[in-house]
């Protein structure tokens, strides 16, 4: 209950912020949206010249995927993602200073583009990041589809009704255990990007660490905060505009690690550094 509570006075709190800069957020939320439907558009202009797109309908519709369609969509993918990993980030910066009550200009989410070198260093970082996100993803989609399949397979077989029901409900835990193994893995690198606003020049590896030491003691908590946006997407999914969705989650997210970072330092005192040192200096080597 207790959690709960500090979950709604977390969102309390976002949504004051989230109005005091609507403006700006509706702008960044808008450009967003612009250079996705700019992707889109380049992708289905694609499509037709290529001949894979079916033309004359309203939704798109592929005939085929031939190979110049599929290596060009590649191209133009590591192309948008390359180009705009500087600015996802920067928008995430935004969000990291407004959540400390200092709105900054709309401008400030072009901040990764201030030198070739910076950006390469954030697209670097980016890379880095989803890279560890999409190892634990691959694992638990591969594991889930051989469970899956060998779960088919002995269903085949003839069992009693209980035999197979109990099968099921196993096939069905060990993929809720893949599932959370890929979220919680995932969450790890949630912070990175706002972590970025308060040590611009910090090291891909820094920024990890800390954003992992962030999440190792919030997991439960990030769960539930991330599982109460759950009636939004289904308002989304139904029609209402996501520009709503994603700042105020954006945001959300900047309260909550700009809280967990106070609670942490506060946690870090002589004592504590003393105490940590000893237990190091104890630890047996080899």
């Amino acid at each position: 209950m207790a959690t709960m509570t500090g979950i709604r006075d977390l969102k309390k709190r976002s949504s004051e912020l989230f109005r005091k800069c609507w403006a700006e957020v509706a702008f960044i939320s808008l450009l967003q949206m612009g250079l996705f439907l700019l992707f889109y558009a380049v992708i289905m202009l694609l499509g037709i010249i290529t001949g894979a797109l079916q033309t004359g309908s309203i939704l798109p519709k592929f005939n085929s995927f031939p190979p110049n369609f599929i290596i060009g969509s590649v191209i133009l993918i590591l192309i948008y993602y390359i180009s705009t990993a500087p600015l996802m980030l920067g928008i995430r910066w935004y969000y990291w200073h407004a959540a400390e009550k200092n709105v900054m200009p709309v401008s400030s989410v072009f901040a990764g583009y201030r030198s070739t070198e910076y950006a390469l260093s954030l697209i670097k970082l980016k890379v880095i990041t989803d890279m560890r996100r999409l190892t634990p993803a691959i694992i638990s989609a591969a594991c889930m589809a051989v469970t899956i399949s060998i779960t088919k397979k002995l269903l085949t077989y003839q069992m009693s009704d209980t035999g197979a029901f109990l099968l099921k409900v196993g096939c069905a835990v060990v993929c809720g255990g893949l599932i959370l193994f890929f979220l919680i893995s995932g969450m790890q690198y949630v912070p990175v990007g706002y972590l970025l606003a308060d040590n611009p020049d910090a090291g891909a590896d820094n920024i990890i660490k800390l954003s992992k030491k962030i999440v190792s003691k919030k997991y439960a908590y990030m769960m539930m905060l991330y599982a109460s946006f759950i009636g939004w997407y289904v308002i989304c999914i139904a029609g209402f505009p996501v520009l709503a969705l994603i700042p105020y989650l954006y945001m959300t997210s900047a309260v909550f690690i700009n809280d967990s970072i106070e609670q942490i330092n506060s946690e870090i005192t002589p004592e504590s550094i003393e105490n940590e040192q000893k237990q190091k200096e104890n630890m047996p080597v080899g």
